[in-house]
């Protein structure tokens, strides 16, 4: 939850939480994502694990597999929940995540200026370069690189590599380098996306080494550069800095053929709960109100605004 928007919905969900449960207090830390992995080995090592803590169980499995979360397949938080959602949160058979959202991967554009320049939806990956080459040519730098942000850097290879992975039948291609049972470097597919990738850095100046997240929002909204790779968690924060702009979204074309280019869909904040709680009752009622529809309506508040002006383009 980088997004101040996504924070904001946060605390109005607690304040809310509060006012139903008066004797149940929740105390928020902060840590920053670059170091959230190892702030938690630090505190599970001490025997001081938070009750609940934030992550993707799949990409966590070390903590799984050491019994650190909960298995939460039977709890009544789980029965909101959509089944692809729930499937994200599965490990070796036992659901080890409370999903809070889903979100989209894409690549964000500013209406008015693709209008300004002359330029369409790209719909292909040759398309896209071109439109990119287009902006370029005119002194403008296509995209908005959040390159001191780590995270930054993911999403944007992200934005298009999961569709190409399942495209190309290459499902587990994260999952078996991570095991050990197959190298990236043998991957025809991967290098080819490492190259678009290389390709997409190549657009940039010596200043977006120290943009992060934040900055790299507030540039987006004031129309300094057309098109951001991210996820859709940063549009609230676009809006809401710039409530009159005109911002679409389309899938990151990593083929030339156009049926090819999918949306990637998947989740975003999830609540793990720590096997070493000593407060399941009470961690339970929280999350059980975080299914709720009031929390629902409280988390995507933010997103109604961009909704209404964001058109997905060949989902």
């Amino acid at each position: 939850m980088g997004e101040q928007s996504k924070r904001d919905a946060l605390d109005a969900m607690l304040e809310a939480f509060k006012a139903e449960y008066p004797s149940i207090n929740v105390e928020v830390e902060v840590v920053a994502s670059s170091s959230y992995v190892a702030t938690y080995k630090n505190y599970i090592a001490a025997g001081e694990a938070p009750d609940i803590m934030f992550g993707k169980p799949q990409t966590m499995k070390e903590f799984v597999d050491g019994g650190y979360f909960m298995d939460l397949s039977n709890e009544e938080c789980m029965k909101n929940v959509l089944p692809m959602l729930k499937d994200e949160c599965t490990v070796n058979g036992g659901v080890y995540g409370f999903p809070m959202d889903a979100q989209v991967k894409a690549c964000f554009y500013n209406k008015k200026m693709f209008k300004e320049a002359g330029v369409e939806v790209p719909k292909t990956r040759e398309e896209f370069f071109k439109v990119a080459d287009t902006f370029k040519e005119k002194g403008i730098n296509p995209f908005i690189h959040p390159y001191n942000f780590i995270h930054g850097v993911f999403h944007e290879l992200d934005s298009f590599f999961t569709s190409m992975a399942v495209g190309t039948d290459n499902k587990t291609v994260w999952k078996d380098s991570q095991e050990g049972t197959k190298e990236l470097s043998d991957n025809a597919v991967v290098k080819d996306a490492m190259e678009m990738f290389s390709k997409f850095a190549s657009y940039k100046d010596a200043g977006d080494t120290a943009v992060d997240q934040t900055q790299g929002i507030q540039n987006f909204a004031a129309g300094q550069r057309p098109m951001y790779m991210n996820g859709g968690w940063l549009m609230g924060d676009v809006m809401a800095a710039s409530p009159d702009g005109e911002f679409g979204m389309f899938p990151t074309p990593w083929s030339d053929k156009p049926e090819d280019n999918k949306l990637w869909v998947g989740i975003d904040d999830v609540f793990v709960v720590s096997s070493q709680t000593e407060h399941k009752d009470e961690v339970m009622a929280l999350l059980s109100f975080f299914a709720n529809e009031q929390s629902s309506q409280d988390l995507d508040g933010d997103s109604k605004a961009y909704d209404k002006q964001c058109k997905c383009v060949n989902g």
